[in-house]
C-alpha cells in the first residue's frame, strides 16, 4: 500500500512538473514570437515610409519638372 501511494505521489509530481515546464516553454516561445513580430512591423513601417517618400518625390518631380 505504501508503494502505491509513493508511486501516485511521484506520478502527480512528475505531471505537475511537466505541465509547469510546458507553460514555461510556451511563455518563452510567445515572448520570442512577439519580439520577432515587433521587428517585422518596424521593418514594414520603414519600408512603407520609404515608399511614401519615393512617391512624394515622384509627384513633386511631375508637378515641377
Amino acid at each position: 500500500m505504501i508503494m502505491v501511494e509513493t508511486l501516485k505521489d511521484y506520478a502527480i509530481k512528475a505531471l505537475v512538473y511537466c505541465i509547469d515546464h510546458l507553460g514555461s516553454v510556451a511563455y518563452k516561445i510567445t515572448t520570442s514570437l512577439d519580439e520577432k513580430i515587433g521587428d517585422v512591423s518596424a521593418i514594414e513601417l520603414q519600408f512603407s515610409c520609404s515608399e511614401q517618400d519615393e512617391n512624394m518625390s515622384r509627384i513633386h518631380q511631375q508637378k515641377w519638372p
